[in-house]
């Protein structure tokens, strides 16, 4: 497992463990997550560690979740990441203004 794809399952095992979710590892051998092609991969951590990610509530962390599993259960992907509604792009907006721009 590279250094990226331990550091995602880490920060999600915790913010699953907050949330009372179980994650399980994939098997090994892992094939290396793709980086950067996977926006939400390359900007899941960096949100996660800032001011805006670290004051999303148990609630609003279920939620941000189930915007970026796609990405995480599938790291091919190129966007990985969609708003479950409207409102998501507001509540998350450093997340997907980084996303969506670059």
């Amino acid at each position: 497992m590279n250094k990226a794809t331990t550091s995602i399952f880490v920060h999600t095992a915790a913010l699953c463990s907050q949330m009372s979710l179980t994650l399980s590892l994939p098997p090994s051998p892992l094939t290396p997550l793709p980086q950067p092609g996977n926006r939400c991969v390359k900007y899941l951590i960096p949100y996660l560690e800032s001011d805006e990610g670290k004051a999303l509530s148990l609630e609003d962390l279920a939620t941000f979740y189930g915007c970026v599993r796609t990405g995480i259960e599938n790291p091919d992907s190129g966007l990985g990441c969609y708003a479950q509604t409207p409102a998501d792009y507001t509540k998350f907006a450093g997340f997907f203004e980084k996303v969506s721009t670059r």
